[in-house]
């Protein structure tokens, strides 16, 4: 599942980008990303795939 963007009320019709309005059902994409960002430069990114 993919949880929709908080606190968009209205997209601009200039940005093309996909959002996610609502909460979704991604499928069977087998793909994940997660980024951390921390004080002092203490930064993490996790790429995750399905086997």
């Amino acid at each position: 599942m993919l949880p929709g963007t908080l606190n968009l009320e209205q997209q601009d019709d200039a940005c093309a980008l996909p959002v996610a309005t609502t909460t979704q059902d991604i499928g069977a994409g087998g793909h994940a990303i997660s980024n951390s960002f921390g004080f002092g430069g203490t930064n993490v990114t996790v790429a995750l795939s399905a086997a």
